[in-house]
């Protein structure tokens, strides 16, 4: 009996093992809360929770209403990520609906729903409103960095200013 050679296991990006495993735990609860319900208008509210919804506001506590982004959109606003921030994960539109918004933003018809890779979810990157720098917050950061070097540079005209003075001529 011949053995099928079998492909190596590919090594999961540990971002999309954390994600993984939040994600389940975001079933968990759902599942949890569900069971829990004290009637079903709060039982249907927490099934109609998607895991992103439920990342978002019980694992990662964004406070309703804070606007989010991926970088190229704050970017796109005229904002920079702060320093050293990290980005909030969550799952991305499926490749599948990628591939026909792309195709219906050209005008052509939406690729077939049985072509390889559609259920692929990719992994989103967020960053929250307060984990950027607006713009009016980077002008007034360059305008104190203007003004420090401006005094730096005065105090260093200041002192070659000065003219040595020869004390044994003086005594």
């Amino acid at each position: 009996m011949e053995e099928t050679p079998q492909k190596p296991e590919k090594k999961l990006n540990p971002n999309r093992e954390k994600l993984l495993q939040l994600s389940a735990d975001a079933k968990s609860l759902r599942e949890k809360m569900t069971q829990e319900a004290k009637d079903a208008d709060t039982a249907i509210w927490w099934q109609s929770q998607t895991l992103n919804a439920i990342l978002l506001r019980y694992f990662y506590k964004v406070p309703e209403g804070m606007e989010l982004g991926t970088f190229h959109q704050w970017k796109a606003k005229g904002c920079m990520i702060k320093k050293g921030e990290k980005a909030l994960t969550i799952w991305g539109q499926p490749l599948r609906a990628q591939r026909a918004e792309q195709a219906r933003a050209k005008g052509q018809e939406a690729p077939a729903e049985d072509e390889d890779g559609g259920d692929y979810f990719p992994m989103c990157f967020l960053f929250r409103a307060d984990q950027v720098l607006t713009p009016e917050e980077l002008e007034a950061e360059r305008s104190l960095r203007q003004n420090a070097k401006d005094k730096r540079e005065q105090i260093k005209e200041a002192i070659e200013a000065l003219q040595t003075v020869d004390l044994d001529t003086v005594l």
